[in-house]
């Protein structure tokens, strides 16, 4: 996924739309493969997992 920053003027709507489908996917497979007890908090397993999946 490239990252857009959403300030960006030259950014486009359809780049926006994709964004967010694109980081609704890594939620779902971020959650879906999450321990049962681990939570969403600062500088946590799965904030920074999702990092990882976003520079993918």
């Amino acid at each position: 996924m490239r990252y857009s920053y959403f300030g960006n003027t030259s950014n486009r709507v359809k780049q926006v739309l994709y964004n967010f489908e694109a980081q609704l996917l890594l939620f779902n497979e971020l959650f879906n493969s999450a321990k049962e007890n681990e939570v969403w908090a600062n500088d946590s397993s799965l904030q920074i997992r999702y990092l990882e999946l976003l520079e993918k």
